[in-house]
């Protein structure tokens, strides 16, 4: 049996009145994420799926011809739709007292799924704590329920997707003659679809084969000065030793998107270390694409080709997988997490 730690705290007088905040996180987690969009529709608590699945580690998806909602889980994924009492996992499906519903231009679910369902399908053990969920006034959600159809602005104004080495320059190689450049471009090209699913920003790979990417064309590729725009560079490392390991995010250690920069690569780490990939340290260096990168740009080092353990992890497709969807949610938080501070704008993920 899953336990779910629910605490229900009323704090009178330290909320203001018809202001509903919860906080969440896994029970394993050091944090607390701390959410103030909560809505109270006919006695039920809805909480935004773009802030309470960050937390719990999940990636949502939202299919707008569908009109369905993905939470990307193993081995099946959760489906949801708005206006549907009906919660799908798999061959199993969830009867839910409220059905999903948009509010302020974003899906909200019940809060019995992350009480409940969630923890039951998934085996998660969630922390969760509802202070002073109160009603908001009728007009309130009369407002934010005739906006369903608005639009968000994007998170980020362009993704660079820049997989290390190609053509005649291998990179590191394994004791199996297991070359970098060939993994660089399948990370690659699985993190441009995850993320392209996400519609966070446009995508762009600055090689989609085995060739050397000349400097002009990986200059072309990365472009703007926004600080919406961020480079990912992929790479991994080899050493004499089979014993050395580890991940390594690096940055320029002075630069006018300094901040941003440790601030994506906090976020990489932090979605790296809740998938179980890896524990990445960081270096502020100055390195070739980062010195060329006029915007937010890592460069990433994500283990040893010479290490048994991390060349499974980066040759093999679940392994692949499991970084790829670690660094989508490391560039989903750090997006949305961005957007908030410059912006009222809710994102709809």
């Amino acid at each position: 049996m899953i336990r779910i730690v629910f605490f229900l705290i009323f704090l009178l007088g330290t909320v203001n009145t018809g202001a509903a905040v919860v906080e969440i996180r896994l029970a394993d987690a050091k944090e607390t994420v701390l959410i103030r969009s909560v809505y109270h529709r006919d006695g039920t608590i809805f909480l935004p799926l773009r802030e309470i699945l960050p937390p719990l580690q999940l990636i949502g998806i939202w299919d707008g011809a569908k009109r369905l909602y993905w939470i990307s889980t193993k081995p099946d994924a959760i489906l949801l739709a708005p206006g549907n009492h009906q919660l799908r996992y798999g061959k199993r499906s969830v009867t839910l007292q409220q059905a999903p519903r948009f509010f302020a231009g974003e899906l909200c679910v019940p809060e019995e799924v992350v009480t409940t369902h969630l923890p039951r399908l998934l085996g998660l053990k969630i922390i969760y704590s509802n202070h002073d969920a109160v009603d908001r006034p009728k007009k309130h959600f009369q407002f934010n329920e005739e906006n369903e159809s608005s639009t968000a602005p994007l998170p980020l104004q362009q993704i660079v997707i820049d997989p290390g080495h190609g053509g005649d320059d291998p990179g590191a190689i394994s004791p199996e003659g297991i070359k970098e450049k060939d993994l660089t471009l399948a990370l690659a090209r699985r993190l441009e679809k995850i993320l392209k699913m996400e519609g966070l920003a446009p995508v762009r790979l600055t090689r989609d084969g085995d060739y050397a990417a000349s400097q002009s064309r990986r200059a072309g590729e990365i472009h703007g000065t926004a600080s919406e725009n961020i480079l990912l560079s992929l790479h991994a490392s080899a050493w004499k030793s089979s014993h050395t390991h580890g991940c390594t995010l690096y940055f320029l250690p002075e630069s006018d998107h300094a901040d941003d920069s440790f601030l994506l690569a906090q976020s990489l780490d932090a979605a790296l270390q809740g998938a179980g990939v890896a524990d990445c340290s960081f270096e502020r260096v100055t390195l070739s694409p980062l010195n060329r990168t006029p915007f937010p740009a890592i460069l990433l080092e994500l283990g040893y080709l010479t290490n048994p353990g991390e060349l499974s992890l980066l040759s093999s497709g679940d392994g692949q997988e499991r970084i790829a969807r670690a660094l989508a949610l490391g560039v989903k938080n750090y997006a949305v997490n961005r957007l908030r501070r410059t912006t009222d704008v809710p994102v709809t993920q």
